[in-house]
């Protein structure tokens, strides 16, 4: 169950992990921020290592099941290509401190945990790749090759994150997702 107090321990432990990164934020920085004792932190997780673990899996785990139902659309691939984008548009308006994990927090996670994301990056990355193999195969994208075209519509939305980190107050999420499915669409298309 999640209580208020949890959420706002998550916010402000992803906020701290964000600013000062995963090593140069402690649990005592978080109490701190919480103002309380430290021994009240472990009512929430078990160490510092599991807030990365949680908030990690769980955007992942979102994306996953966002992309999985756009799979299973009845859309065209350049629609479900433009329903992607808008996915990670919204998540990366919604939960910037969630994505900056994807992008680079990751790197903290204990071996096995980051041989699992890099497994479900994989399989994510192999989700964008077979709707791109899709739109080529009917003629509805261009017949390039689908692993460089994975890649550059994925580096795109990345570029998101980091813009979105540095200016969200003054970007139009709606306006974002726009110009990003033209920008993308444009080079894809057929």
């Amino acid at each position: 169950m999640t209580t208020p107090r949890k959420t706002q321990f998550f916010a402000e432990s992803l906020r701290l992990i964000h600013d000062r990164g995963f090593k140069g934020t402690t649990m005592r920085d978080i109490a701190m921020k919480m103002d309380c004792d430290v021994a009240n932190l472990y009512n929430f997780v078990k160490s510092k290592q599991e807030i990365l673990d949680l908030s990690l899996f769980g955007i992942n785990e979102e994306f996953h099941n966002g992309i999985d139902a756009i799979i299973q659309s009845g859309y065209s691939p350049i629609a479900k290509l433009k329903r992607i984008t808008q996915l990670y548009v919204r998540l990366s308006f919604e939960k910037p401190y969630q994505i900056s994990l994807l992008v680079s927090g990751w790197r903290h996670l204990s071996a096995s945990r980051k041989a699992d994301f890099l497994r479900e990056r994989a399989a994510y990355e192999s989700k964008v790749r077979q709707v791109i193999e899709e739109g080529i195969a009917i003629g509805e994208m261009k017949p390039i090759d689908p692993i460089l075209a994975t890649y550059m519509v994925l580096s795109a939305m990345r570029w998101l994150f980091d813009k979105s980190m540095d200016n969200s107050s003054a970007l139009n999420p709606i306006e974002v997702e726009r110009q990003i499915n033209e920008f993308v669409i444009s080079g894809i298309e057929l």
